[in-house]
């Protein structure tokens, strides 16, 4: 990926496992996202209230899709671990 790429979402399965009831099996995803830091034209509470906002689009989204339930399990910080980047990453279950 590269700073052409941000804002981004990216969801990657990282488990499968026995769902909810047993005609159905549960995938724990990880959705990834993030945005360049030098876009801010704010100070650093500005900066994480849009990574919140963004974080509740995604989880609104996710929650209303039709054909599976998603259940969020929690949210991942980078530990500022990328340089001109913040990403975070949402933690949750996909069935259905």
């Amino acid at each position: 990926m590269t700073a052409a790429d941000y804002p981004m979402v990216r969801s990657v399965p990282s488990k499968i496992a026995d769902g909810t009831n047993l005609q159905q099996r549960g995938t724990e995803v990880l959705v990834y996202f993030g945005q360049p830091v030098h876009e801010f034209t704010t100070d650093l509470e500005g900066q994480w209230q849009s990574l919140l906002a963004m974080e509740d689009a995604i989880l609104k989204k996710l929650q209303a899709s039709p054909g599976f339930f998603f259940g969020y399990r929690d949210t991942f910080l980078d530990e500022d671990r990328i340089e001109a980047s913040k990403v975070l990453a949402i933690r949750g279950t996909v069935e259905g």
